[in-house]
């Protein structure tokens, strides 16, 4: 039997125990389970940022793996715990929009996760992910690789059941469109919400004219090069959303930037 992989992204981060707790619990119903760890470095306490994490993972992750993710601000409360598959992969998490990207993408079936009164009764009410998450996720792993049916884990539930983030809002125009900054990276890159595709096919990337915070950057680049080191650019990033960056700087430091801040794109009407 191939080992299982499981995938972790929390906001943890890596100063505590709580990511080598969690790989613990794992292992100690699977010795053979290979684990990788995605992202442990989601602000805490913050859903939207590790939804957007996962939604960049998404088409990149081993297949049939199971990617635990945990930013979960509600903890011991009444939210619910969700399995979801999607093309072969789970997904557990807290009903409290983490699993958006996935939800959004018409899984092949939901689960409400009911733990046995077992583990129950040895949980903590603060750490959900090492006590409840990761033993199901081993229990689903196991079950699978066995031709076990998953029924007697938890409840189907439609996807329109769960809790769903929402969209963040792009104002299209003729020949132009506004969105914002969804998420700033460890470099000071500034991801934004407008994606390649929001962009008609004859729009010429050379003569776009992106303004953000005051300043126009005319050209959306191809690499980061392609600009004199300190110069502020635009360019499509490897999740094929626009970027705002700084050559070998930060675009954080030198705009000011913050999330939420908007960015707006337009070029020439054919």
């Amino acid at each position: 039997m191939t080992p299982p992989i499981f995938a972790l992204l929390t906001d943890f981060g890596l100063e505590d125990e709580y990511v080598g707790l969690i790989k613990a619990a794992l292992l100690a119903r699977l010795p053979e389970a290979r684990i990788f760890d995605l992202c442990h470095a989601v602000p805490p306490q913050d859903i939207a940022e590790g939804a957007f994490i996962l939604a960049r993972a998404l088409p990149h992750l081993p297949p049939a793996c199971f990617v635990i993710v945990v930013v979960d601000p509600g903890v011991g409360g009444t939210r619910r715990l969700l399995a979801a598959q999607l093309a072969g992969r789970w997904y557990l998490a807290p009903d409290n929009g983490l699993l958006t990207p996935v939800l959004r993408q018409h899984p092949e079936q939901i689960i409400v996760l009911h733990p046995p009164d077992q583990l129950l009764s040895k949980a903590s009410t603060t750490f959900h992910g090492r006590d409840l998450l990761a033993p199901m996720a081993a229990s689903l792993a196991t079950r699978l690789a066995a031709g076990g049916s998953t029924a007697d884990l938890g409840e189907a539930v439609p996807a329109e059941s769960c809790c769903f983030l929402p969209d963040s809002s792009l104002m299209k125009e003729h020949a132009s469109i506004q969105g914002e900054i969804i998420h700033i990276d460890h470099f000071g890159n500034l991801a934004s919400n407008i994606r390649r595709d929001d962009l008609p096919a004859t729009a010429p990337m050379a003569a776009c004219v992106v303004t953000i915070g005051g300043l126009e950057i005319t050209g959306i680049s191809r690499a980061y090069n392609e600009k004199p080191p300190g110069q502020p650019l635009a360019l499509w990033d490897s999740g094929n959303v626009l970027e705002i960056a700084v050559n070998g700087g930060s675009a954080a430091k030198v705009l000011g930037a913050a999330k939420n801040m908007a960015v707006k794109v337009h070029w020439l009407a054919g």
